[in-house]
């Protein structure tokens, strides 16, 4: 006999009344991971634009100090020359009237007249050189003859030079007495044959000839720079763009002023501005 067996299909009642539930969706970690995607995606280009433009940002301060430094180093060897040039003229004048006391040389005024006349009159920085007494009145001048009667007796540059200070032998910015104009002075004292103070010869420089030589050494108006000849002391000599006025006393402390009262006389300072009004 054959054995047959079989299996009857299962009915519906068989079957679950609920079908089996989907994997459960871990929406915390979701979450976390989009939170992460987005500051991501926020946060690493803010991150980079910032790398980049601080980089940018020094490397356009290093192209500036150079372009700075090369450009104080052409306006600092002009300044020696003149300063060099100046110092020149006034041993010339000392040994022109040498053994000379203030009559002998209002007696020759009209002689040492032309002969002032003749050694600065060729050049353009200088608006006078002068020669005055041991108590400060004007004997010669190569820009006026016969010379008014001018006293420099209260003025700093003259003390300065009769006290043997070095700071002034380069005066600040004032109106000329005897140029008319506006100048800075440099002077050498004068002394007679037992070495006693006998009077001051004075170089009028004309501050407006500085100006226009810094003005075409960055390339012209319109170029970002300021340039400043000033004093030990930080007062402003000479400066291109030029202020509405000329300061008449030292400017207050600032970052280029500490330095030069620390001794430095050459290196990199960080402020606003020469003068700190810009």
């Amino acid at each position: 006999a054959l054995l047959r067996a079989s299996r009857a299909p299962a009915s519906r009642q068989d079957e679950p009344l609920f079908p089996a539930a989907p994997p459960e969706h871990h929406f915390a970690a979701r979450r976390l991971t989009l939170i992460a995607l987005l500051i991501a995606a926020v946060v690493l280009p803010c991150v980079y634009v910032a790398t980049m433009a601080w980089s940018d940002l020094k490397a356009r301060e290093s192209d500036a100090t150079d372009v700075t430094l090369r450009t104080v180093r052409v306006a600092e060897e002009h300044a020696l020359k003149v300063f060099d040039m100046n110092e020149a003229l006034d041993a010339r004048v000392v040994d022109l009237v040498s053994g000379l006391d203030d009559a002998g040389i209002r007696e020759r005024e009209a002689g040492i007249h032309e002969k002032l006349r003749t050694m600065g009159g060729g050049y353009p920085q200088i608006a006078a050189v002068s020669i005055f007494s041991g108590t400060g009145e004007l004997l010669v001048s190569s820009r006026l003859y016969p010379v008014p009667a001018v006293s420099i007796a209260d003025r700093a540059d003259f003390t300065g030079l009769r006290d043997n200070k070095v700071l002034e032998h380069v005066s600040k910015v004032m109106a000329g007495d005897v140029a008319g104009e506006t100048v800075f002075n440099t002077g050498v004292a004068r002394h007679d044959e037992n070495g006693a103070f006998a009077g001051v010869v004075s170089v009028a420089l004309r501050p407006g000839y500085f100006n226009a030589f810094y003005r075409e050494l960055p390339g012209g108006e319109g170029t970002p720079m300021t340039l400043a000849l000033t004093r030990a002391d930080g007062a402003t000599l000479a400066q291109y763009p030029q202020r509405l006025h000329e300061p008449t006393l030292a400017p207050s402390p600032t970052p280029f002023t500490e330095a030069l009262a620390q001794g430095r006389r050459a290196g990199v300072v960080k402020m606003r501005g020469v003068d700190g009004d810009s």
